[in-house]
């Protein structure tokens, strides 16, 4: 008897770790795409009041060196750490997802002003370009990040995530500190780098651009 309840146990402690997995990234157990769309697509469903829905798409840079140099098992701790930095700089209603190798999604709702969701994309890239110390070792990265807000920048899940991503590497090909798709929010924040006002100001007289920002 005693073996089959341990059977029966074990077998139900298996489905829910497939389970698990098919929605969350085993590495950081972040969740994944798939979960990211469906908080995505419930966000901007539930609609409420005047309050934003935010992407913030993220990746690393200079990790791949550190994986090169370190090793994978070093990459690996490396983001996993990244991984509990974001969770820090985020509130536990917000979303943070691993999509790729070195790619991070975070979704925040219910925020009032873009200038929100602004502050807490610098508190991201200051937090991911702090030091880590990996076995003794110290590695340092740098991180972009991308920004589209609905419904600005896009009322279903697909176009907020394209968006964002065009934003994100935006950021890496001006290297900015960030960009957003609208033109009110681009403008508002290259008035606040002044190093880098004349690129800014070229690219407020053209298509208004994804909303960036950059550090490494």
């Amino acid at each position: 008897m005693i073996a089959v309840v341990r059977d029966i146990s074990e077998r139900k402690a298996g489905e829910a770790q497939i389970a698990f997995l098919a929605s969350h990234d085993a590495l950081t157990q972040l969740p994944n795409r798939v979960l990211l769309y469906e908080r995505l697509n419930d966000a901007l469903g539930s609609g409420k009041g005047g309050s934003r829905v935010a992407v913030l798409g993220i990746d690393l840079d200079n990790f791949k060196t550190v994986n090169d140099t370190l090793g994978h098992s070093a990459g690996d701790a490396l983001l996993t750490v990244v991984a509990q930095r974001l969770a820090r700089c985020v509130r536990k209603s917000d979303t943070i997802a691993r999509i790729g190798g070195d790619e991070f999604v975070v979704l925040l709702c219910g925020l009032e002003r873009r200038a929100d969701v602004a502050a807490i994309a610098e508190g991201i890239v200051e937090a991911i370009s702090r030091p880590y110390d990996i076995d003794g070792r110290q590695a340092h990265i740098g991180a972009s990040v991308g920004i589209a807000v609905a419904p600005d920048d896009g009322t279903v899940a697909e176009t907020l995530l394209k968006n964002a991503d065009i934003a994100l590497y935006s950021a890496k090909a001006e290297g900015v500190r960030f960009t957003g798709i609208s033109r009110a929010t681009w403008t508002r924040f290259y008035r606040r780098d002044a190093r880098r006002k004349s690129s800014f100001a070229r690219a407020s007289k053209t298509t208004p651009l994804p909303y960036t920002i950059s550090q490494s």
